[in-house]
C-alpha cells in the first residue's frame, strides 16, 4: 500500500536526517525542511501521497502540544504569571493584529479566511531553534520562564482561534463577539475537562505498573483529552493543555515528595515525551518540505516571487512586536532583573533584542496550516488552502533559517549571564537533593527518592531554582533510586 510505505519512508527520512543534522551542527528544522523539499525531487523515493488534513488534526496535533505542556511544573507559571502567561496573551493577540493588516497591503484581495489563518498560525512562537542550536544555555531563567508561559497561552488561544477560522471557512470570518464568547466557552469547559482527564491520568498511573503500561496510559491522555474535546465542542488545545498541566501538578506530592509513578516509569516517560515532540517535530518539517512546491504553483494570481517577498516583510512586525513585548516585560513589577555575563544586570535593549532574536514561528502553526481542508464545508474547493500554507510555511522556515543564521552571535552580543546561572543552580539542586536522599538512607530506595524530590519541590517553589535544574536534579533521584532498587542495595 502506498500510504504505509509513505509513512515509513517519512519515519526513516526523520531519523535519517536528525543524525545528519547532529553531525553537521545544523539547525535540525532547517535539515528537514530542505531533507523534505529535496524528496520532491527524487522521483519514486516516496509515493505521491497527499497528507490527509484531519490526520494531521487528529493524531500529530494532541501529542505535540502535549509533550510541549507536560515538562512544565505549576510553579513556572505561578512565578511568571504575569510576563509569561499574560504577556503570551498580549504577544498573540498583536502580532494577529499587525499581521493581519501587513497581509492585506501585501496581498490585496486575500480572501478573509485566508488572511485569519495565516495571521493565527504565525503568531504562536517557539523557542526550539536556541535548544537545537545549543544556544539555550546563554538564555537566563528569567527569559526562558517567561518564554514557556508564554507558550502555554499561545498554544490555548492560536489553536482555539484557529479552529473558530477553519470552521469559517466558505463563510464570513467570525466577529469579535462571537471570538470572546468561544474562547470564554473553551476556557471554562475545556479548562474543566482537561482538569478531569488529567486528575483521571494521574490516578491510573499511581495504581498500575510496571512502567511501560504507566506510560502506555501516558500516550492515551493526549487523545481521550482530543476525544472528549470533540464530543463537547470545545477546543481540543485547552483541554490537553490543562490534562498536562494537572498531570504535572500531580506527578508528585508536594508536602511529602511522593510520585504517582516509578523511579523507572518517571526516566521511560520523560524521555519517551522527549523523543515524541522531536520526531513530531521533524516530520512536520519535512512534510512541509514536500508540500511546499506543490503549494507554491497553486497561488493562482500571487505568484511565488511575490509570496517569498510578502513572508519576508510579515516577518518585520512579527519580530518588532517581540521586540516591544521584551521590553514591556522587564519592567513589569516583580519581574526579577537579567543577570549580565559580568555578574550586573544586562542592559534592557540588549535583553530585548536577544529574547525577540529567540523566538522563532513555532512548528505547530507547520501543523495547524497543514490541517486546512481543500474544500469548504459544502463540498466546494477552496482555492487559498495553497496561499495559506505556502506563506505560513515560508514564514516559519525562513524564520528559522535568519533567526538561526544569526542567534549565535545575537547573543554573544547581548553578554547575558545564562550559562553561569544554569551553572549554579544545577549545582544547588543536586546538592539539596543528594543530601537528602542521603539523610533517609536508612529508608527504602522509594522513599529516600520521595525526600530528594520533596527538597527539590521545595527549591521550585521558593523559585530559587528553575524547571532544567529541577528536572536535571529529579533524574539523578530517579536514577539512583533505580539503581537501588535493582540492586537491592545501596549505591
Amino acid at each position: 500500500m502506498p500510504e504505509v510505505r509513505f509513512v515509513s519512508g517519512v519515519l526513516i527520512a526523520v531519523g535519517l536526517l536528525l543524525a545528519l543534522a547532529r553531525l553537521l551542527k545544523l539547525p535540525q528544522s532547517a535539515v528537514l525542511f530542505v531533507g523534505g523539499l529535496a524528496s520532491t525531487l527524487l522521483p519514486g523515493l516516496l509515493p505521491a501521497v497527499h497528507v490527509d488534513p484531519e490526520v494531521v488534526l487528529g493524531l500529530l496535533l494532541p501529542p505535540l502540544l502535549y509533550a510541549g505542556t507536560a515538562a512544565l511544573s505549576v510553579d513556572l507559571l505561578r512565578h511568571a504569571f504575569g510576563r509569561g502567561v499574560l504577556g503570551g496573551a498580549a504577544l498573540v493577540i498583536g502580532i494577529t493584529l499587525l499581521v493581519a493588516e501587513a497581509t492585506r497591503l501585501l496581498l490585496p484581495g486575500i480572501d478573509p479566511a485566508a488572511c485569519l489563518l495565516v495571521r493565527i498560525a504565525v503568531s504562536i512562537g517557539d523557542t526550539r531553534l536556541a535548544q537545537e542550536t545549543g544556544q539555550d544555555q546563554q538564555l537566563p531563567r528569567v527569559l526562558t520562564d517567561a518564554f514557556a508561559g508564554q507558550g502555554v497561552s499561545a498554544r490555548l488561544i492560536v489553536v482555539t482561534l484557529y479552529l473558530l477560522a477553519r470552521n469559517s471557512i466558505g463563510g464570513p470570518p467570525p466577529g469579535p463577539a462571537e471570538t470572546l464568547l468561544r474562547l470564554g466557552t473553551d476556557l471554562a469547559g475545556g479548562g474543566a475537562i482537561g482538569f478531569a482527564v488529567g486528575l483521571a491520568a494521574a490516578e491510573f498511573r499511581r495504581r498500575i505498573g510496571p512502567a511501560t503500561v504507566e506510560v502506555a496510559v501516558s500516550v492515551t491522555t493526549p487523545f481521550l483529552a482530543a476525544a472528549l474535546a470533540e464530543a463537547a465542542g470545545v477546543s481540543v488545545a485547552v483541554v490537553i493543555v490543562a490534562a498536562a498541566l494537572t498531570v504535572s501538578w500531580r506527578a508528585v506530592d508536594r508536602q511529602t515528595g511522593e510520585a504517582i509513578s516509578s523511579p523507572e516509569a518517571r526516566l521511560v516517560s520523560r524521555h519517551f515525551w522527549l523523543e515524541v515532540g522531536v520526531l513530531l517535530s521533524g516530520g512536520l518539517f519535512f512534510l512541509m518540505g514536500r508540500a511546499l512546491p506543490e503549494a507554491l504553483t497553486g497561488l493562482g494570481r500571487f505568484g511565488w516571487q511575490r509570496l517569498v517577498l510578502a513572508a519576508m516583510l510579515l516577518l518585520a512586525p512579527v519580530l518588532a512586536i517581540q521586540f516591544l513585548m521584551a521590553l514591556l516585560v522587564q519592567v513589569l513589577p516583580g519581574t526579577p532583573p537579567v543577570p549580565g555575563a559580568d555578574g550586573r544586570p544586562a542592559g534592557r535593549l540588549r535583553t530585548a533584542a536577544a529574547a525577540s532574536w529567540s523566538g522563532h514561528r513555532s512548528v505547530i502553526a507547520l501543523a495547524l496550516v497543514l490541517a486546512v481542508p481543500g474544500a469548504t464545508p459544502d463540498g466546494r474547493p477552496y482555492p487559498d488552502r495553497d496561499l495559506v500554507l505556502a506563506l505560513t510555511g515560508l514564514l516559519v522556515v525562513g524564520s528559522g533559517l535568519l533567526q538561526g543564521a544569526m542567534l549565535a552571535q545575537t547573543l554573544a552580543w547581548a553578554k547575558l549571564g545564562g550559562a553561569e546561572e544554569k551553572e549554579h543552580e544545577g549545582k544547588v539542586a543536586h546538592a539539596q537533593a543528594m543530601a537528602a536522599q542521603d539523610h533517609a538512607s536508612h529508608a527504602e530506595p522509594e522513599v529516600a527518592a520521595a525526600e530528594g524530590r520533596r527538597a527539590l519541590t521545595q527549591l521550585r517553589q521558593a523559585d530559587a531554582i528553575g524547571d532544567a535544574a529541577l528536572r536535571e536534579a529529579d533524574h539523578a533521584v530517579a536514577l539512583r533510586a533505580h539503581a537501588e532498587q535493582a540492586s537491592g542495595k545501596r549505591v
